[in-house]
């Protein structure tokens, strides 16, 4: 029972303390985080996770508490052992690669909770025994050493997984968590799989300030408003809606209307090159992982800080994580043809020259094929500001220099 509720807002942290000494509810970016205190630290679930494709369950469930027993101190519940409650590794797909993030924040992590994957009376052999850890504080743009960790076996007993415990040397100002070289139990029933039921971290967790773009900015592109659907089906889509920038300038984010997925993606640059329909990519913004509250226009900075843009550029995008209609649904005001199925290693890379339009599909490569039976209005622009006109004052001072350069060039002269 709480003593007294307190409820604090500071730099943009809302932080809700319930004074029984033991529970800290942080609100991050939206996402309600439940700790428990252990000393200084708390146990905090990261705000997204992504990784291989699960043949069973998906990445979300690791850190969203499907499954758990939900009755007391997160550390003293035990698991259900639900293949679909947690997530078992595609095992076709060579990917061997989890991601934790905290969108929008950082935190200071001191160590591991993971409660093992699990299918009741069979299969120890899967899970996770042995993996790489490393942190990243760049949004994933570098990671640090890794540091290799394990886990014990499954208890294969049902609904009764209990907690494991690893820790490691204090980590600062983390976004990015990834779990790499996983591997099984050879020895034991059934391997060949790496699975997880739930993952939480012993650390601390602080919320940033969300990105606004720049004052003045124009949003240069489709209708951010809500579509039919939160996410693509596929990641291998390229699209563009053909907004061409009204000046030179600069875009400094992409602003989507977010429907609470964090599917990725990625932004790219094109510029005209004179030729017919024939673009070449200037700018390529790495991945980038939607977050935010849903249901409302989210802004993201291009990780290398603002791009310069020349009259006549466009923008397109690669991969699942902006919301769409299809011609003719909700706010499909600005609908054109997909270009897919692009293939994994054919995704626009800087430099590429792209013939695209409506009618014209194919790429330098060939990888760009049109769907004219596919046509869709993503929910997507990019900020653009225009270069700023001089002053008035400042032409008036151009024109002062002139005239004084002038008068003293023929001074010299007499």
């Amino acid at each position: 029972m709480c003593i007294r509720n307190l409820t604090l807002a500071v730099a943009g942290l809302r932080l809700s303390v319930c004074l029984r000494a033991t529970l800290v509810l942080l609100v991050v970016g939206g996402v309600l985080l439940l700790g428990v205190s252990h000393g200084a630290a708390d146990v905090i679930a990261p705000t997204a996770a992504i990784g291989t494709p699960a043949s069973f369950g998906s990445p979300t469930n690791l850190i969203n508490g499907s499954g758990l027993s939900g009755v007391g101190d997160i550390l003293t519940q035990t698991h259900q052992s639900t293949h679909l409650l947690g997530w078992l590794k595609d095992n076709v797909d060579p990917t061997n690669e989890l991601v934790f993030l905290w969108l929008g924040g950082t935190a200071d992590l001191t160590g591991l909770y993971a409660w093992q994957y699990e299918q009741a009376g069979c299969c120890n052999g899967r899970g996770v025994n042995t993996f790489d850890v490393s942190f990243s504080t760049d949004h994933g743009a570098n990671y640090s050493a890794p540091i290799s960790l394990s886990l014990d076996s499954s208890l294969v007993v049902p609904g009764d997984e209990t907690v494991q415990t690893r820790a490691f040397p204090l980590q600062t100002g983390v976004t990015n968590v990834k779990f790499t070289n996983m591997t099984d139990f050879p020895a034991l029933p059934n391997p060949g799989w790496q699975g997880l039921n739930e993952v939480r971290f012993e650390g601390t967790a602080t919320d940033l300030p969300p990105f606004e773009p720049a004052d003045g900015s124009i949003a240069v592109g489709s209708a951010l408003t809500p579509r039919d659907f939160a996410s693509d089906g596929s990641p291998l889509v390229f699209f563009t809606n053909y907004e061409a920038m009204p000046d030179d300038g600069t875009v400094d984010s992409v602003s989507v209307f977010f429907q609470a997925s964090n599917n990725t993606f990625e932004v790219h640059q094109l510029r005209p090159t004179g030729n017919a329909d024939e673009y070449q990519v200037v700018y390529s913004s790495g991945t980038i992982i939607p977050f935010g509250t849903a249901d409302q226009i989210e802004s993201f900075p291009f990780p290398d800080g603002p791009v310069d843009v020349l009259a006549g550029d466009i923008f397109g995008h690669y991969g699942r994580g902006i919301p769409y209609s299809s011609v003719g649904g909700t706010n499909a005001d600005n609908a054109h043809p997909i270009f897919f199925p692009i293939e994994a290693d054919a995704a626009p890379q800087l430099g590429d020259l792209l013939t695209i339009s409506d009618v014209v599909g194919g790429s330098s490569r060939g990888a760009f094929p049109i769907r004219t039976d596919l046509s869709r209005d993503y929910a997507m622009a990019v900020n653009f500001l225009p270069v700023p006109e001089p002053s008035t004052a400042v032409l008036a001072l151009a024109g002062l220099c002139a005239l004084a350069l002038a008068i003293s060039s023929r001074r010299r002269l007499s």
